[in-house]
């Protein structure tokens, strides 16, 4: 560095030294060559930088920390924006919804795209109310839509962060599965149900159907229909018999449509679920309907079509609306933060919003690196060629030589017939200048102090080979105790408080872990409360640090209180016990006294008959309550 500043360049580099007291200082020299009365000198200045070594040290501490309660939570978290934009997620959550953490965290993921739509106005009420301070958290049962479609039904946690203004910075939310115990608690409700109806099965039928129900001949008159369908037309069902919809819908287009396709069916043979419209006859409006439409041979051998109409208006409402609200969605991203740019490939033009000048400083797009310039490209032919999106982190270089870090992203969104690339749309962020180290530590300590008060589970840390052990309060509450109730702290505390049964085999998995070197300890067992009583907990964890001598040393998990859902599967066995006994006393009752009995599935369209009741008919029955096939239905 010496002899550089010599021959007229700066130069710096980075020593330790020892103190007088024996301790290691990091110092940062600059040397400097400057000219004092045409005298050549060469000015060396050292900086302390011990203090901004120890937070480095620090702070890498604090990422393993923060990485292994997010990473291996039990539930699932995640970072959101005040935008409703993913900052980040840990694999619980992505798993829960059946998507990676690469697809979640993808540009161009929406959020919303997993939240139940029912859900939505409830979610906005909330994030509106923690926004402007009207509470900092809220917890809800909220539905997720899985990546294959079905809904997981989940407990939402949400605290809402700020920053040192007091202003909004994001949002920690803790995501439970609670799937299991919503299906208990459904099974439970049918049990219960089922056992109502099977008391009360001689003692009432169901005299109401909410959805439209008719029968048509092959010409489209009616030959049955229902309530519904007759409030729809402003009729009663014995004056709509025999005649076809032409006669109480003025909507002509609608009317030729039910006789084209009621001729169709009964040609074909074939069963057809279709939406269709129908004008209500009082105010005029259109309704939207789900249709299950199945052919039958009905009296005297005629052919005839069942139909089946469930009223969608107001779904198909809301998908409406959810359709502008994704459109204004679209709009709003173009004024983001990001500068944003369009590429018309063609033309070989490249326009940019205002935001791209200011973030960039310069009018025109500065030169890749050298370095980085064949993989930009190879990434942009690769977006071009496919339809993947475009995703570089490069350098590029400015005129007055220096360089600067870029995020650049970017889609495909218009090609010819051919699928050649017309339009690319993308942004650019710009990402060289990153915090001072002593502010990022304090996000992080903040983050991780977030996420522990967010997830509302006990959290133990465990040395393995020293048995020190750190419980956070949520543990000990869990189990009716503060920590300084329970100190001194120690493995031995956990092997304490375990129930004697489940000890040996708690043990025995983690001595399981250990040996397999990945993957995650598992075990639900039941703990000693304060009071005496017993509770359920799911423990669950993974060493985090090993030693050299591939030990395991640290080891991070979490505790779940799981009583409640523990208990419900024990009420809905009990329940299914008593269920099958009530259908046994069922079944000797009607062979005493020579009586049946049918239930109707309004949701399914599906009819079952009693044991007694195939008696009746002269059928042999079997066990149980059997469905009902469409001949049996001619009787």
């Amino acid at each position: 560095a010496l002899s550089r500043a010599a021959q007229g360049q700066a130069d710096s580099f980075e020593a330790t030294h020892r103190s007088a007291d024996g301790k290691t200082v990091w110092v940062q020299f600059h040397a400097v060559p400057v000219c004092i009365d045409a005298q050549s000198y060469i000015s060396v200045i050292g900086v302390d930088i011990s203090e901004m070594k120890r937070l480095a040290a620090l702070e890498a501490h604090n990422n393993r920390l923060l990485a292994a309660v997010f990473d291996h939570a039990e539930v699932g978290l995640a970072l959101v924006s005040p935008q409703r934009k993913l900052l980040n997620v840990n694999e619980r959550f992505a798993t829960l919804v059946g998507y990676s953490r690469h697809e979640m965290l993808a540009p161009g993921f929406d959020i919303e795209q997993i939240s139940h739509a029912s859900d939505k106005p409830w979610d906005l009420q909330q994030i509106r109310s923690v926004l402007t301070g009207t509470s900092d958290s809220y917890t809800q049962e909220k539905r997720y839509i899985h990546k294959d479609g079905h809904e997981v039904w989940t407990n939402l946690s949400v605290r809402l962060v700020r920053d040192e203004a007091h202003q909004p910075d994001y949002f920690v939310s803790a995501i439970t599965d609670v799937s299991s115990r919503k299906a208990a608690e459904m099974h439970l409700q049918q049990a219960k149900t089922e056992l109502e109806h099977s008391e009360a099965l001689l003692h009432r039928v169901i005299d109401a159907i909410p959805h439209i129900v008719m029968v048509k001949d092959a010409h489209g008159c009616f030959q049955l229909v229902n309530a519904a369908l007759a409030r729809l037309y402003q009729s009663t069902p014995a004056a709509m018999h025999g005649k076809d919809d032409g006669d109480f819908n003025a909507n002509a287009e609608q009317v030729a449509f039910y006789r084209r396709n009621i001729q169709e069916i009964i040609d074909t043979g074939t069963a057809q679920h279709l939406q269709e419209d129908s004008t209500d006859a009082a105010t005029g409006e259109v309704r939207h309907y789900q249709s299950v439409k199945v052919p039958f041979v009905g009296a005297g051998d005629a052919p005839s079509v069942l139909i089946v109409s469930t009223d969608i208006t107001e779904l198909y409402q809301t998908q409406q609306r959810l359709r502008l609200s994704e459109e204004r969605m679209a709009f709003n991203l173009a004024a983001t933060r990001d500068g944003l740019w369009d590429w018309w490939i063609l033309e070989d033009r490249v326009d940019h919003n205002e935001q791209w000048g200011r973030i960039l400083g310069l009018k025109e797009v500065p030169p890749s690196h050298p370095e980085d310039r064949d993989a930009v490209m190879a990434r942009i032919g690769e977006a071009l060629q496919t339809d993947c999106a475009y995703e570089s982190e490069h350098r590029v270089i400015y005129p007055d030589g220096h360089v600067v870090w870029l995020l650049d992203r970017g889609r495909v969104v218009v090609r010819d017939s051919d699928g050649q690339a017309l339009r690319m749309v993308g942004s650019v962020r710009d990402i060289t200048e990153r915090r001072e180290m002593e502010n990022r530590m304090k996000v992080q300590q903040r983050r991780l102090q977030s996420i522990l008060d967010g997830t509302h589970v006990g959290t133990w840390e465990w040395n393995v080979q020293t048995g020190a052990t750190v419980f956070n309060d949520r543990w000990a509450e869990m189990l009716g105790y503060s920590l300084d109730e329970l100190q001194p702290i120690s493995i031995k505390t956990w092997q304490r408080l375990a129930h004697p049964d489940d000890l040996e085999r708690s043990t025995q998995l983690l001595q399981e872990n250990f040996a397999a070197g990945t993957g995650f300890y598992d075990c639900e067992s039941r703990m000693r409360h304060k009071d005496g009583h017993w509770i359920w907990v799911h423990d669950r964890g993974k060493v985090a640090t090993w030693t050299d001598t591939q030990q395991p040393l640290l080891m991070a998990g979490t505790h779940q209180d799981i009583t409640v859902r523990k208990a419900a599967e024990q009420a809905l066995q009990e329940a299914q016990t008593r269920l099958q006994q009530s259908e046994h006393l069922l079944m000797d009752t009607e062979q005493l006294a020579l009586v049946g009995g049918w239930v109707y599935e309004v949701d399914h369209a599906q009819m079952y008959w009693t044991p007694g009741l195939f008696r009746l008919h002269g059928f042999e029955p079997t066990p149980g309550f059997d469905h009902v096939s469409e001949s049996l239905l001619c009787l």
